[in-house]
C-alpha cells in the first residue's frame, strides 16, 4: 500500500499515523489471505452449466476404431509391423483386445482436413527361435480425418503407425487442436493466423495505411451477407451458416394490427453471414465486428461444428447440463473458449497487429514531440486517447474496438484512455510508476455499481460514511489534498490525481462468471484514508495542517447555530453565493431565501438532499444539515437511494443525481419549488 505524500512536514504523529497503516496493512492481506482460501474452498464444490458436446476421442473410437484396426491388419499382412518389433510376428489377426489407445492429439491441416496421432500399445506374439512369446509395444498410429460439406462426404483414412519414439512432429507445419477440435492458439498466434487469413484471401490488405472493409474479406471467402431481424434472439448479434437451413425472423405486423404476428421460417443459404437486424448497428463499423467474428468461425471452427452436426454457429441450439468443479481444468469450456478466440480474432482481422504497431508507434512519437506545459496532464492516457480517435474516424472503426485492440497488444497504460461511463466519456488518465498500468483490477466505476456496493457491501458503505471519498467522474475518489476541484463540467480530478490514478481513487476487481457477466469487489485503496480526519470542505487549497483541519472542524460544530436557517446560511458563508447555488439545483432565489431565514415545521426531504448536493457537503455535515430540519436517511431499505447520493455522489451535479436516479428505476427528486412556495406562504 503506498502512502499519499503531505505537504507539512512529518511529525511523530505522523510517524505513529504510518505505523499503525502498516499494520493494518498487514492485518488486511491476512485478510484477504483467508477470504481467497475460503473462496477457493467454495469454489471446488461449485456446480456450473456446461455444454453438453461430443469430444472427438469418444467420436473416434464410436464410430472409426474398426478402420484403425483394419489399417493395422494390413500392416500385419504386408510384414511391415516387423519394423517396429525387429523380430517375427505370428500374430495371425490383430483384435479389439490386442490394442489398447492411450492418447490422441489432433493437427489441423486445413479448413476441413486434420491429422489425429494416437498413441497405442500393441499386443503381438513374437517368435523367438522356434518358440512364441507374448509382447507389447508402443506405437503410434497416424490417420487423416476430413469432414467435407456434406454429411455423407465425411472420411477417416489410415495413413501409417510406426514405434513410438519415431512419431512425426506436428508442430511446425499444424496447428494442434483440442479433443473439440478448437484451435490452440497462444495471443501472438492469434494475431499470426489472423493476418494470414488476409493475406490468403486478399493479399496485402492487412499491410499499410489501407482501409479494410469486413463485407469485402467476406466476399473473398466465398461467404454472403444478409440482415434479418432473429425472432426473440438480443443477445445474438450473428451467425453463420455452413449449410442450407432455415431460422426464425420476426414477423412485420401488418397496418391495423395490435400483437406482432407469429414468427416467420426464412431460408437461409450455405455459407452466409446473417446479422440480427434487432440487435447489431446500423453503421458499418458496429457490423464489421460481427462479420470478422463469423469470419473466424467459419475459418478456424469449422471442424468445431461439423463434429457436433451443427448447421450453423448457433450456440442455442447446444444443450446444456450441469457439471460439478473438481479441479480447474473442469471449468475448460470449448465454447467460450472458442468464442473468445474468435473475438479476439476477429480484431485482429479489423486492426492487424503491424499496422497497429506501426501506426501507434509514429503518433505517440510525434505526441512527443508537441509536449504540453502542463506535465500533470500530458501523460499517456490522453495520448492514447487522441491515437485510438484519429484511427477510429480515420479508419471507420469504432473507438471501443480500437482502445480494446490497443490492449491486446500490450499497450496497458490505454486503459486510461476512452473509458465510456454514464453515457459519456470521462477524462482519461494515467498511472503512477509503481502502479506502472497493469493488472485485472479497475479504477473505473459506473454510479449504478456504485449505487448497488453501498446497498450491499457494509465496509464499502462505512468508508463512503466516512467523508473521505466521493464519486467523481468515473471513480471513487479520495477527496483530500486537493484531490478534486470544482469545473463548470462538474466535479472532476485534479492534474496530480489524475495522472496518478491508482494514488488517488480505490481500486475495485472485477468477477466474471461463465456468462460473461461481472461484478466488482470492494478493491484496496493506496493511500492511508482510514487514517486522515480531515475533510476537503474545510480546506479548499489543502493548505492546512491536519491539526489545523481538526480544530476548524471542531470550532465549526461548537459554533453551528440550533436552527435550520441559520445552519444552512452558515455553511453556504464564504463557500458559495446565493445566486451560485441557485444555479446549481435549480430553484428560485425567493426559495432559497426563505430556507435562509424562515424556520418550518417541516422540510421537504428531497429539497434538502439536492441542496446538500448542491453544497458538496461530506456526509458528516450532510447529516447534521438533515438533523437541523428535523429529518433522517437511512442507508437501507426502499429509501436507501437518498444515503447512496449523500454518502457517494455529493460532488456529483443534480442532473447527474437525477440521471441516476432515472436510469435505475428511482423515483427522482421532487423539486417543484413553486408548489412548495404556495404551500408555506
Amino acid at each position: 500500500m503506498k502512502e499519499m505524500m503531505f505537504r507539512d512536514a512529518a511529525t511523530d504523529q505522523d510517524e505513529l499515523e504510518e505505523a499503525l497503516a502498516r499494520d493494518e496493512d498487514a492485518e488486511w492481506e491476512r485478510k484477504e489471505k483467508k477470504k481467497k482460501a475460503k473462496e477457493e474452498m467454495v469454489r471446488k464444490k461449485q456446480v456450473i452449466s456446461f455444454p453438453k458436446v461430443i469430444d472427438m476421442d469418444t467420436y473416434l473410437m464410436g464410430h472409426y476404431k474398426q478402420t484403425i484396426l483394419n489399417g493395422l491388419n494390413k500392416e500385419l499382412v504386408r510384414g511391415t509391423l516387423e519394423n517396429i518389433t525387429g523380430k517375427p510376428v505370428r500374430t495371425r489377426r490383430i483384435e479389439e483386445e490386442d490394442c489398447r489407445f492411450n492418447r490422441i492429439s489432433y493437427w489441423r491441416l486445413n479448413r476441413e482436413t486434420f491429422l489425429i496421432n494416437i498413441e497405442a500399445r500393441l499386443q503381438l506374439q513374437i517368435g523367438i527361435g522356434d518358440e512364441t512369446d507374448t509382447d507389447f509395444y508402443w506405437i503410434y498410429i497416424e490417420l487423416v480425418f476430413c469432414f467435407g460439406e456434406e454429411e455423407e462426404e465425411e472420411t477417416c483414412e489410415y495413413v501409417r503407425s510406426g514405434s513410438l519414439n519415431l512419431s512425426p512432429d506436428y508442430e511446425d507445419s499444424c496447428w494442434k487442436l483440442d479433443q473439440y477440435l478448437v484451435p490452440v492458439l497462444k495471443r501472438d498466434e492469434i494475431d499470426l493466423y489472423s493476418t494470414l487469413i488476409w493475406e490468403t484471401y486478399l493479399p496485402g490488405m492487412s499491410k499499410g495505411d489501407r482501409i479494410r472493409w469486413a463485407d469485402e474479406l467476406a466476399n473473398a471467402m466465398g461467404l454472403k451477407i444478409r440482415r434479418l431481424p432473429l425472432y426473440r434472439r438480443p443477445d445474438t448479434e450473428a451467425m453463420i451458416f455452413f449449410r442450407e437451413s432455415t431460422v426464425k425472423v420476426r414477423a412485420r405486423r401488418k397496418p391495423g394490427e395490435k400483437e406482432d404476428p407469429p414468427p416467420e421460417e426464412e431460408r437461409v443459404a450455405a455459407n452466409t453471414i446473417v446479422i440480427n437486424a434487432d440487435r447489431a448497428g446500423t453503421v458499418c463499423h458496429c457490423n464489421a465486428r460481427c462479420i470478422y467474428h463469423e469470419c473466424i468461425h467459419w475459418e478456424w471452427h469449422y471442424l468445431f461444428y461439423r463434429l457436433q452436426n451443427m448447421y450453423h454457429t448457433d450456440l442455442n441450439e447446444i444443450e446444456m447440463t450441469e457439471k460439478k468443479i473438481i479441479k480447474i481444468s473442469d471449468c475448460s469450456n470449448p465454447v467460450e473458449f472458442m468464442e473468445d478466440q474468435a473475438e479476439k480474432g476477429s480484431y485482429g482481422l479489423m486492426l492487424p497487429k503491424q499496422f497497429m504497431i506501426d501506426t501507434v508507434r509514429a503518433m505517440y512519437r510525434q505526441a512527443y514531440g508537441n509536449k504540453r506545459t502542463d506535465e500533470n496532464f500530458d501523460h499517456r492516457g490522453r495520448r492514447f486517447e487522441s491515437i485510438a480517435r484519429w484511427i477510429a474516424d480515420s479508419y471507420f472503426v469504432s473507438k471501443s474496438a480500437v482502445r480494446a485492440r490497443m490492449l491486446q497488444l500490450g499497450y496497458a497504460a490505454a486503459r486510461g484512455a476512452l473509458n465510456y461511463v454514464d453515457g459519456g466519456y470521462i477524462t482519461p488518465f494515467d498511472f503512477s510508476e509503481a502502479e506502472n498500468a497493469r493488472g485485472s483490477a479497475t479504477y473505473v466505476i459506473d454510479r449504478k455499481t456504485v449505487g448497488k456496493l453501498y446497498e450491499e457491501d457494509e465496509g464499502f458503505r462505512n468508508l463512503m460514511e466516512s467523508g473521505h471519498f466521493a464519486y467523481v467522474d468515473g471513480h471513487v475518489a479520495y477527496i483530500e489534498q486537493g484531490n478534486v476541484l470544482q469545473t463548470p463540467r462538474g466535479a472532476r480530478l485534479s492534474g496530480w490525481a489524475n495522472a496518478n490514478i491508482d494514488r488517488a481513487c480505490l481500486r475495485f476487481s472485477k468477477e466474471y462468471t461463465g456468462k460473461h457477466k461481472c461484478s466488482y469487489t470492494f478493491g484496496q485503496m493506496n493511500s492511508e484514508e482510514a487514517l486522515k480526519q480531515h475533510f476537503k470542505f474545510l480546506d479548499a487549497n489543502s493548505t492546512m495542517s491536519i491539526r489545523d483541519m481538526e480544530g476548524l472542524k471542531d470550532k465549526m460544530m461548537e459554533e453551528m447555530p440550533v436552527s435550520f436557517h441559520g445552519t444552512l446560511t452558515y455553511i453556504m458563508k464564504g463557500r458559495v453565493k446565493v445566486e451560485e447555488l441557485v444555479e446549481r439545483i435549480h430553484i428560485s432565489r425567493s426559495t432559497l431565501l426563505r430556507l435562509r431565514t424562515e424556520e418550518r415545521k417541516q422540510y421537504d426531504l428531497d429539497q434538502i438532499v439536492a441542496i446538500c448536493v448542491g453544497l458538496h457537503l461530506p456526509p458528516w455535515l450532510s447529516e447534521i444539515l438533515l438533523d437541523k430540519a428535523g429529518l433522517t436517511v437511512k442507508r437501507y431499505g426502499p429509501k436507501g437511494y437518498y444515503g447512496t447520493i449523500l454518502d457517494c455522489f455529493f460532488m456529483d451535479t443534480i442532473e447527474d443525481v437525477q440521471t441516476f436516479l432515472k436510469e435505475n428505476g428511482y423515483d427522482q427528486l421532487k423539486l417543484n419549488y413553486e408548489k412548495e412556495i404556495e404551500q408555506s406562504a
